[in-house]
């Protein structure tokens, strides 16, 4: 296939993915990963050749939606930095030419705010989402779907931020508001449970923390299945649950299958993966099992060096995992 043609594919593709992202919700998760996957191998050539075909006009002449779609794809694949370069350019053209409160824009802004999550940069995420939050309220008030998923988003970081008072008023809000316009049982309004039951958690309200994850985990089950990202996001929050209240073992039978989803689901070297393979090496350090647990700290140390950096704060917590249990192991 030529450059041409090849760009014409993947950017039918991307467009595709462009419609998930602006109208889906967490029930497009799946199908927007698979997307992904099968547009991902192909952009970085399909890039590059429209580089080549519009040099300096590139970012003026795709629509920033497809742009953003782009990124959205990257951002799937854990390629966090090429997603925020892509969206680092649209924003920038976007505010040439529209108001702060214009939706493509805070679209934009959103996209951005979580691919700074992701990448553990929580104060800049923290202000962006509070930026974007803010507008879509005078916009499209508190109700509306855009602003409650912005809202569901920086309870999170402030989680990351250790500003549990702020996370768990904004995400009771958010249940609140989730259970109003979308219903109990709506995907969307389970996943916010599930992350409130982790601020519950992180304040030592366990008791609280397994309601919302049991009530969580049921709903998705049945909504997509036990292998779908987020009800393997639950089931994960449900295993370091039962570890923090001294359940190692019970912990460690839910952490391996989240692992086995979370392989088939996202891939063997997704951040998601890696972070399960991190939290079973502890849980098998736990048990004193330190040969199970270096090999598998070693496993998330390449994949986290491989898709943040060897400087990245999560890879360097994992550096120092893999150092404090080698040295356990020879003293054992």
């Amino acid at each position: 296939m030529d450059s041409t043609k090849q760009c014409e594919a993947v950017l039918t593709a991307v467009d595709l993915l462009a419609d998930f992202c602006t109208f889906g919700s967490i029930k497009r998760t799946a199908e927007l990963l698979g997307l992904a996957l099968r547009v991902v191998p192909h952009i970085d050539a399909c890039v590059e050749a429209l580089k080549e075909i519009f040099q300096d006009d590139l970012w003026h002449t795709v629509s920033p939606k497809t742009l953003v779609a782009l990124a959205d794809a990257y951002r799937f694949l854990c390629r966090y930095r090429d997603a925020e370069e892509i969206l680092k350019h649209v924003l920038e053209e976007q505010k040439k030419v529209l108001s702060l409160q214009d939706i493509n824009v805070l679209l934009c802004m959103n996209h951005l705010a979580r691919v700074y999550k992701l990448q553990g940069r929580h104060d800049q995420a923290a202000k962006l989402f509070e930026e974007t939050w803010a507008e879509r309220v005078k916009v499209l008030g508190f109700y509306d779907f855009d602003t409650l998923a912005t809202a569901n988003n920086l309870g999170l970081v402030y989680k990351a931020l250790r500003r549990f008072p702020e996370a768990k008023k904004l995400l009771q809000q958010t249940l609140l508001g989730r259970e109003e316009v979308l219903g109990g049982d709506n995907p969307d309004t389970l996943v916010t449970a599930n992350n409130l039951a982790f601020v519950y958690q992180a304040m030592g309200n366990t008791s609280e923390a397994e309601v919302l994850y049991n009530r969580a985990l049921e709903g998705l089950q049945r909504c997509f299945g036990e292998e779908h990202p987020e009800t393997l996001i639950t089931k994960h929050n449900l295993a370091s649950l039962r570890f923090q209240c001294g359940q190692q073992k019970e912990a460690i039978e839910i952490y391996q299958s989240v692992l086995t989803g979370r392989e088939r689901s996202v891939g063997p070297s997704h951040h998601d993966t890696l972070v399960t393979v991190r939290e079973l090496a502890m849980a098998h350090r736990s048990q004193h099992n330190y040969k199970e647990a270096a090999k598998l700290l070693r496993r998330a140390l390449t994949g986290f060096e491989d898709i943040l950096g060897n400087d990245h704060g999560e890879t360097l917590a994992v550096a120092e995992d893999l150092t404090l249990v080698l040295n356990e192991q020879a003293g054992a």
